[in-house]
């Protein structure tokens, strides 16, 4: 399995198996804390062999350095059944609605698939001086 995106953006949308990414970042700028992000997405592509098709688990954690905001966790199993070729894609998108940070922090959105860590991606908070 390969994670071939796993990133925030300001929309993301799967449109019959294709990824549509708008906005992506890994950096908050806010001039005042604490600070309120309306709206925000997580858009992952991971990539499965045909050897690795069946059921699998995945789930997102949302740790920081600071602790200056609360993100719950995401939780999905996926079923990977449908091969045209040697590989399969499934996308997966979380819509993360306003979000409060208290602080300048950095977040770290870490991805598990079937129990491991796959991958991980900051989002920085910054105050804008």
């Amino acid at each position: 399995m390969q994670v071939e995106v796993f990133t925030f953006c300001d929309f993301a949308q799967d449109n019959g198996g294709k990824l549509l990414i708008a906005g992506s970042f890994d950096t908050i700028n806010s001039k005042e804390f604490p600070a309120h992000h309306p709206l925000m997405s997580l858009a992952i592509k991971l990539r499965f062999s045909i050897e690795e098709g069946g059921k699998h688990k995945v789930h997102v954690t949302f740790n920081s350095l600071k602790k200056s905001a609360q993100i719950n966790p995401i939780d999905a199993e996926i079923g990977i059944d449908k091969f045209n070729f040697s590989t399969a894609t499934v996308n997966l998108i979380s819509i993360l609605i306003g979000v409060k940070f208290e602080h300048e922090d950095t977040f770290f959105a870490t991805l598990e698939v079937d129990g491991k860590e796959v991958s991980t991606t900051p989002l920085y908070i910054a105050l804008i001086k």
